[in-house]
């Protein structure tokens, strides 16, 4: 007969039996799991381990090989993050472009509003309301 597990007493939990498991499902006690087994779970390629593995060695200790392929391998990544954005670069470049446009639209709207904008409004008025007497008087008199 199994030992029944302690009650707690918290207001959320309303189990009587409570077994908590913390680990890996069918994993045996004190056994690690290797770091190829650790890469193959979370799906990396060999280039990539191989790149990583690389990554951590100090650059004059790499032959012209290794350095070649680790150099080929970052310039792959780049491009393909260049190439490919993801969804939190593209909406960060729309965010850019709208605040950008929110900035010019508030110093335009402070611009119109400043003392020396109102002038400037005034006169572009005046020079509207001059031409279109110079062409009223153009057109009655030929």
């Amino acid at each position: 007969m199994a030992p029944e597990c302690t009650r707690r007493n918290s207001m959320s939990d309303n189990f009587d039996n409570v077994l908590i498991h913390h680990g890996v499902k069918g994993m045996k006690w004190g056994v690690r799991r290797s770091q190829a087994q650790l890469d193959r779970a979370a799906g990396r390629s060999s280039d990539s381990r191989e790149a990583s593995r690389l990554k951590k060695k100090p650059l004059s200790s790499l032959s012209n090989k290794e350095l070649k392929s680790l150099n080929e391998r970052m310039n792959l990544e780049q491009n393909y993050k260049r190439l490919n954005p993801s969804t939190v670069a593209r909406g960060k470049n729309v965010a850019k472009g709208t605040i950008a446009a929110v900035g010019t639209a508030v110093t335009l709207y402070n611009l119109y509003n400043s003392p020396a904008g109102k002038a400037a409004v005034n006169v572009g008025k005046n020079v509207i309301k001059t031409t279109r007497v110079a062409i009223r008087a153009k057109r009655a008199f030929g």
